[in-house]
């Protein structure tokens, strides 16, 4: 990239004109050569050329970086311009993406609560290394106090003239459904904040979210309005609406973010440009100053964007990871892209800390900003939410044996509870630490089939939520007994499952959970000792923090139980085996590993393997052999009936010889 931006200006004026064509609101409806409108012809156009010229000074520098560069670079004008490659395909991927939003996060407060959690968590550390702690935490607390006043769009606070392309400040807005006049003092930070605001309104950072261009709302080919026979438009109910509802809650949190994040990186910014020393107190007399220096406004807005896409990631799908744009990538990497946009900043860190050819003081920027995010990664989510805990945790548990503790167990055992959740936790008694970690953004381990075949587990990691989803309904069918096999029906539980995760989570407030707590489906208690506390937390979609840790605990247990029995059974199966083909080495080998077994767990007696354990295991296994051979191949308990259930085919056809 740096052939690229030392190259000469007009490369430096189509690598930033690119970005802010895919950053465009203004090309989002994928439109674009297909309306055939005079305006959609123009920015084709506009694209094809900027695309051509991209090319044209790659092909002047012969660089290999360069060149991979502009292949990047062309293949986002293209998809900005076009969209997918395959648009037929591309509406059941967006389906598929919608129902599982609707089904996982749509409607439910505790993932918009969550959300919001970025900004101390990631923003704050982040800006607070390179600005000093007090003025981000100042910077930060003005900017919330400016997006909440305006109603959480702060584009609101200005008329926007089309025509001429002008802004004016308004008099009165509508915050929050209530109408009010602005005061003098809001108009003065109004004015002050406008550079930023026509900087980021262009490249399409305050109306949209990221989360409503990955799921498809409002594209082209899905909408929610059609006409009657009349010929009059009507709004329908479509899963466009329905998912655009339930994404309320998650999308204003996001604009929050975005928002927040942008005034506070472009005051601070601003306030480096002008006043780095700090002697001005008053943001509005900072940019007053920054007026009378020639594009000062300017380079502070731009740092703001950069920032804050670094921090809080795009707003649009075109600015997103390439392979998770469209097709099976937009599946799997639903919700992901967030957690590839904070590892890749904290690379970026990680790079520039270990770059001796930075300044010092860059460097030590870099430190401070992975050392302030695992601190309050620490704070908000305790040890395990660290972010390279997920990659030491992977490394320990393959030494670790497999009827030994894992390394969850012994991290949560050495640094205690509080610390090993976080305080948030600790204090409130939610369980919030799972889902603001900074670990496991991308791979998560599949909580309902821990030993999930190679196939399963690709379904599980390509299919995204939308797979997780469909597994869930399955799981819904099984408790009512349609397939699966099981046991007993449960109607209760299976209507949880068949309900949207924000539904359910209602459902079993003021119902199962509510009357009997959390049981087993055998009905033995996990932990029923359930408040009033408790169900306010779960009607909002989080479990208590005694809940979540007890099951924790029993996933640990019945880990180790089951891998101490299967390899106890192992034991005496490789007797046998070696004992049935007359292999008297082999018979060796496994006693020697029977001694070694009962000297390692000489203090458990129920765990001992005897001569007379060995005695019966044989006789067992003899027994079953022969039932085997018996019956070709196949292990027979119910001979009579399947006789039986054989004769209704012919007379004279047998299963039995």
């Amino acid at each position: 990239s740096n052939a690229v931006i030392e190259g000469d200006e007009a490369t430096l004026d189509a690598v930033t004109a690119t970005t802010r064509l895919s950053n465009s609101s203004q090309i989002m409806d994928k439109t674009v050569v297909i309306t055939g409108t005079q305006e959609s012809v123009d920015k084709a156009g506009r694209a094809s050329e900027l695309a051509y010229q991209i090319a044209k000074k790659a092909k002047e520098l012969k660089d290999p970086a360069v060149d991979r560069i502009a292949e990047e670079l062309e293949e986002r004008v293209k998809f900005a311009t076009t969209g997918a490659n395959r648009k037929s395909i591309e509406q059941y991927v967006k389906t598929a993406n919608q129902l599982a939003f609707v089904y996982t996060i749509g409607g439910n407060a505790s993932s918009a609560l969550v959300n919001l959690s970025q900004v101390p968590l990631f923003v704050y550390p982040y800006l607070g290394a390179e600005h000093g702690f007090i003025n981000t935490n100042r910077a930060l607390g003005n900017a919330t106090r400016i997006v909440m006043n305006s109603g959480n769009s702060i584009d609101q606070l200005f008329d926007f003239n089309a025509a001429e392309g002008t802004y004016k400040i308004r008099d009165s807005i509508d915050s929050y459904g209530v109408k009010r006049d602005l005061s003098p003092r809001q108009k003065e930070i109004a004015e002050s904040i406008l550079p930023l605001v026509k900087l980021a309104a262009r490249r399409g950072q305050l109306t949209r979210t990221f989360l409503a261009d990955a799921l498809g709302l409002g594209e082209e080919g899905a909408k929610s309005r059609r006409k009657d026979k009349k010929g009059k438009i009507t709004d329908t109910l479509s899963l466009d609406n329905l998912t655009s509802l339930s994404a309320v809650m998650f999308n204003q949190a996001e604009r929050f973010n975005r928002q927040v994040t942008l005034l506070a990186s472009y005051q601070l910014a601003l306030r480096q440009e002008v006043d780095p020393r700090g002697k001005i107190k008053d943001f509005s007399e900072v940019a007053q100053a920054a007026n009378k220096i020639e594009g000062a406004t300017e380079r502070a807005a731009e740092k703001a964007l950069r920032q804050t896409q670094e921090t809080n990631g795009g707003a649009v799908l075109e600015t997103g990871p390439r392979y998770s744009q469209q097709g099976i990538g937009r599946i799997a990497f639903m919700y992901k892209t967030y957690g590839l946009r904070m590892y890749s900043t904290m690379l970026k860190s990680t790079k520039e800390l270990l770059d001796k050819s930075l300044p010092p003081e860059e460097r030590y920027i870099a430190f401070k900003q992975l050392a302030g995010v695992h601190m309050s990664a620490l704070f908000f989510a305790g040890v395990q939410g660290l972010p390279l805990y997920g990659a030491i945790e992977m490394i320990a548990n393959a030494f670790l044996g497999d009827d030994e503790e894992d390394f969850d167990s012994i991290v949560r055992r050495q640094f205690r509870e509080p610390t090993y959740k976080g305080a948030l936790n600790y204090f409130t008694g939610i369980d919030v630490a799972t889902r603001v970690r900074l670990t496991g953004l991308l791979i998560q381990e599949n909580r309902f089939n821990r030993d999930a075949s190679l196939e399963e587990s690709f379904f599980h990691y390509a299919g995204g939520p939308a797979f997780g989803t469909v597994d869930r309904l399955y799981r819904g069918f099984q408790d009512l007994g349609m397939v699966g096999g099981r046991d007993t029906i449960e109607v209760e539980r299976a209507i949880e499952n068949f309900l949207p995760a924000s539904v359910a989570n209602a459902y079993k407030a003021f119902g199962r959970v509510r009357r009997e707590g959390y049981k087993t489906r055998r009905g033995d208690p996990i932990y029923d000792d359930v408040t009033s506390g408790d169900l306010a937390v779960l009607l909002f979609g989080f479990p208590p923090v005694e809940y979540t840790n007890q099951m924790e605990k029993n996933n640990i247990l019945n880990n180790i139980d089951r891998t101490i029995s299967k390899r106890k059974t192992s034991l005496t199966t490789q007797y046998y085996r070696a004992y049935r083909h007359n292999d008297l080495s082999g018979m060796s080998e496994a006693l020697d590993k029977i001694v070694k077994w009962n000297n390692k767990y000489v203090k458990y007696p129920e765990l001992i393997i005897t001569p007379k354990t060995i005695e019966r295991s044989l006789k067992r296994h003899i027994k079953t052999s022969q039932n085997i051979g018996t019956h070709n191949g196949v292990y027979v308990q119910n001979k009579g009936l399947i006789q039986e259930f054989a004769s209704s085919f012919d007379d004279n056809y047998t299963f039995f010889d």
